[in-house]
């Protein structure tokens, strides 16, 4: 194209390291190439609106403030402010500016494109693509948020809806959902795995869930999601295709055959998140503001959030086992008596085979060192079994 100028940039937002390119188009947009989430996109929007010696002629922006919006070229298409006012637009939101540095919570990799809109009130909100595949999906997602916040349960943040009651909307061959944007406070992540406060919450979180949805609509509690079945499947293809790593895992599937495996298919379900970690939370300084990313959510066991909460903050760093945060929410979760003794009797069964799925995610992604972190902490877990149930008070 006549008149880009190109930048090569390495954007050091994560450990990742992309390699960036950015091309300064002559209509005053900008092209991101190289990029693997908006990270990099939030990246190269500093770098585009710091000065710079060539600029494009022809780009209409005063210096220092850079292109009005961002194109990543494979995840994150462009589209123009006229056309995001029109997006906007079907649910009557004044559209007036974008607000593309703006920190996103939660995944990035579960939407075409997504970004925080301001309208003329002064108010924000989240403005989000879906891939086709996933249609029928996000309309389930945007009525259960529905359902839940109907329902009283004030730490979800519902989708938008137009007058005919639909959350997800179509415009020209894209489908759109949109929802007020709340702005969370970062996780010290040296410090939060220990603080006792976010035990409380998130354990008041789970007891209001499960009174909630018990009349939920949207959900079959004989299709639950069968974890057992799931670390079989992963498990040939383990043999089939990472033969050393087998032999890695031989003590962890030697555990669960143990007993987990056989009392699986005995474990009470519930209506669970099914993604339940702080980095999937909204935060405010010292409150939970909204819980977000329901994508697996659905009825599975009743201690899946429990075990999947516990697994990621050991994952962060063991010592937080023991600490606050995980005695904290474990006591508050055994004092609701929600949970049956048979759950509880095999959490730390549960928590290690919790492990599998996103064993499953490093080795799609071929991260060597993920692969090998999650094998050791699998294999700590059940090493230290006993001294973790004495810990949480689990022994009879």
């Amino acid at each position: 194209m006549n008149n880009v100028v190109t930048k090569n940039i390495i954007c050091q937002e994560c450990p990742n390291g992309c390699h960036l390119t950015i091309d300064r188009r002559p209509d005053g947009t900008a092209g991101v190439d190289g990029n693997e989430c908006e990270k990099g996109l939030a990246y190269a929007l500093r770098e585009l609106r710091a000065p710079h010696e060539n600029r494009p002629p022809g780009a209409g922006h005063v210096e220092g403030e850079g292109p009005p919006v961002i194109a990543g070229r494979h995840k994150f298409p462009a589209y123009s402010k006229q056309t995001l006012c029109e997006i906007a637009g079907l649910w009557g939101i004044l559209f007036k500016d974008v607000h593309p540095r703006t920190d996103i919570e939660g995944s990035p990799e579960r939407m075409i494109f997504r970004i925080v809109i301001e309208d003329k009130r002064g108010d924000d909100y989240l403005l989000e693509q879906i891939a086709p595949p996933a249609l029928d999906t996000k309309i389930r997602i945007a009525k259960t948020l529905q359902f839940l916040w109907e329902e009283g349960l004030t730490w979800v943040q519902p989708y938008l809806a137009d007058d005919a009651g639909q959350h997800v909307l179509k415009y020209e061959d894209g489908f759109w959902q949109v929802a007020p944007f709340l702005k969370g406070r970062p996780l010290d992540r040296q410090n939060y795995i220990y603080e006792k406060w976010r035990g409380v919450v998130l354990s008041r979180f789970l007891i209001e869930l499960r009174e909630r949805s018990r009349a939920i609509p949207f959900f079959d509690p004989a299709e639950s999601f069968s974890l057992k079945q799931y670390i079989c499947v992963l498990v040939q293809q383990i043999r089939k295709y990472q033969p050393a790593l087998m032999e890695q895992m031989h003590p962890v599937l030697g555990f669960l055959e143990k007993k987990f495996m056989g009392v699986y298919d005995s474990l009470p379900v519930s209506f669970c998140h099914g993604d339940y970690h702080p980095l999937n939370m909204i935060w405010a300084p010292d409150d939970l503001r909204a819980v977000i990313d329901w994508e697996f959510t659905g009825y599975k066991p009743e201690i899946y959030d429990i075990a999947n909460l516990i697994g990621c903050l050991g994952m962060e760093h063991p010592s937080s086992l023991k600490g606050d945060f995980v005695l904290r929410f474990i006591s508050e979760m055994k004092a609701s008596k929600i949970i049956s003794p048979l759950s509880w009797e095999h959490l730390l069964g549960f928590i290690v085979a919790m492990r599998f799925p996103w064993m499953s995610e490093w080795l799609r992604k071929a991260d060597k060192e993920m692969i090998s972190l999650e094998t050791a902490y699998m294999n700590l877990l059940i090493d230290r079994g006993d001294e973790l149930k004495k810990t949480w008070r689990l022994l009879p």
